[in-house]
């Protein structure tokens, strides 16, 4: 066997193998499954967000969840649009994160998507009999859209 057709096989590997792994990265990196318009938490589940919300947001947040000072709204047309085309897991994250202001990162994972679910009801999103997941992975998967396509 001479060196040029070697050399071809072994390129035609190498191009199939990137092409392979380029496939892979843009399945990883594909849009969202699903919107918040098609039914992503319960109501039970809005409810008991709705009660925690009461006891640990209200303060900062409000009632009507406007905002009270500087703390960010959680409904409305400012709130949708810094989040819209964003993942469920990216709220979540930063809810985790950064909430409650005067002690972050205390929340857990269940009281934050307890009160995200309250917080998608509170902007009208429609819910389902399913819960909002508290898995990242599965979150990621929920795109949030300010606008029902």
């Amino acid at each position: 066997m001479t060196r040029k057709p070697v050399a071809r096989a072994i390129g035609a590997v190498c191009v199939a193998t990137v092409m392979s792994l380029g496939g892979a990265a843009a399945r990883q990196t594909a849009a969202p499954a699903r919107s918040t318009w098609t039914g992503v938490y319960s109501e039970a589940q809005a409810k008991r967000g709705a009660a925690f919300y009461a006891g640990r947001c209200i303060r900062c947040h409000g009632e009507d969840l406007t905002g009270v000072d500087d703390a960010t709204p959680l409904v409305g047309p400012t709130f949708l649009s810094k989040w819209n085309g964003q993942t469920m897991a990216d709220l979540l994250e930063q809810t985790q994160k950064s909430m409650p202001k005067d002690q972050p990162g205390t929340l857990t994972r269940q009281q934050s998507v307890d009160v995200l679910a309250y917080v998608l009801k509170a902007n009208a999103y429609p819910a389902s009999e399913t819960e909002l997941p508290r898995e990242i992975d599965a979150l990621k998967q929920i795109r949030i859209e300010q606008v029902k396509k």
